[in-house]
C-alpha cells in the first residue's frame, strides 16, 4: 500500500513538474513576444513621430498652392477675355478694311 501511495505521489510530482516546465516555456515565449512588440513599437514611434510636423507643412503648402491656383485662374480668365476682345476687334477691323477697300476700289 505504501509503495502504491509513493508511486502515485512520484507520478503526480512528475506531472506537476511537466506542467511547470510547460509554463516556464510559455513564459519565455511570451517574454520574447513582448520584447518583439516593444521593439516594433519603438520603431513605429521613431518612424511616425515627425509625421505631424510634415502633415502641417504639407497642409500649409497645399493652402499656398490653392491660393496661387485661384490667382492664376483669375488671370487666365482675364487673359481669355482680353483675347476675346482682341478677336472681336480684329474681326471688326478686317470688316472695316474690306468696306474701305471696296469703297476705294469702286471710286476708281
Amino acid at each position: 500500500m505504501i509503495t502504491f501511495v509513493v508511486t502515485c505521489n512520484v507520478l503526480l510530482g512528475l506531472v506537476c513538474l511537466l506542467v511547470a516546465w510547460q509554463f516556464i516555456k510559455l513564459q519565455r515565449r511570451l517574454a520574447t513576444a513582448s520584447d518583439s512588440i516593444d521593439a516594433i513599437e519603438r520603431c513605429i514611434h521613431r518612424t511616425f513621430s515627425p509625421a505631424p510636423r510634415f502633415i502641417l507643412k504639407g497642409k500649409t503648402g497645399t493652402h499656398h498652392l490653392r491660393e496661387q491656383y485661384q490667382q492664376l485662374s483669375l488671370q487666365l480668365s482675364q487673359v481669355q477675355q482680353l483675347l476675346g476682345l482682341l478677336g472681336v476687334g480684329r474681326s471688326l477691323w478686317l470688316r472695316q478694311a474690306r468696306v474701305f477697300r471696296y469703297s476705294w476700289l469702286s471710286r476708281k
